[in-house]
């Protein structure tokens, strides 16, 4: 269990202002070294969680997820997935999760990966969460933008998260 509040976290955004509309919720340090921030949109929902871990390694597992699903697309390039789609919208009894999107999001002088990840439900329903890998010079960071359900993971609503971050943090400062 972690301990509230404990341990001052490095700077998740510039001058601690998070994009429009969220708001800090909670902190969180657990005895492995971990650190979790929350932050909070009320008109839909939408969260950002910050990861820090110890190490880059941790980091980096947290980042590329539980398994590297296929995507969407043609045969060969994402057919597990798409097959798995048509399947889920048939008969919507299983949850399963898949990759939309992997790729790099550039703003200024910035670049950092991305990945956007599906959850399906078994209710029928679905919701999208945007990983963010911040990790850079002794900060070992993830960050994950979750989405109200039913709505895309989309680049817009990637960078407007994005223009917010302070990535000057630890060595690169």
């Amino acid at each position: 269990k972690g301990s509230r509040g404990a341990a001052e976290p490095l700077p998740v955004f510039r001058e601690d202002v998070p994009p429009p509309g969220f708001h800090f919720v909670d902190a969180e340090s657990f005895p492995t070294g971990e650190r979790v921030l929350t932050w909070k949109r009320e008109e839909d929902g939408e969260e950002i969680f910050v990861l820090d871990f110890p190490t880059r390694r941790k980091a980096q597992k947290v980042f590329e997820g539980q398994r590297e699903s296929k995507g969407f697309g043609p045969p060969g390039e994402g057919e597990d997935d798409t097959k798995r789609l048509i399947e889920w919208e048939r008969d919507k009894d299983f949850a399963w999760h898949s990759t939309i999107r992997s790729d790099r999001i550039e703003w200024g002088s910035w670049s950092v990966a991305y990945r956007i990840e599906r959850s399906f439900r078994d209710d029928g329903t679905w919701r999208d969460a945007i990983r963010i890998d911040l990790s850079r010079g002794d900060v070992n960071r993830v960050l994950f933008l979750v989405l109200p359900e039913g709505v895309a993971g989309t680049e817009e609503e990637l960078l407007e998260v994005c223009r917010a971050l302070d990535l000057a943090t630890g060595s690169d400062r």
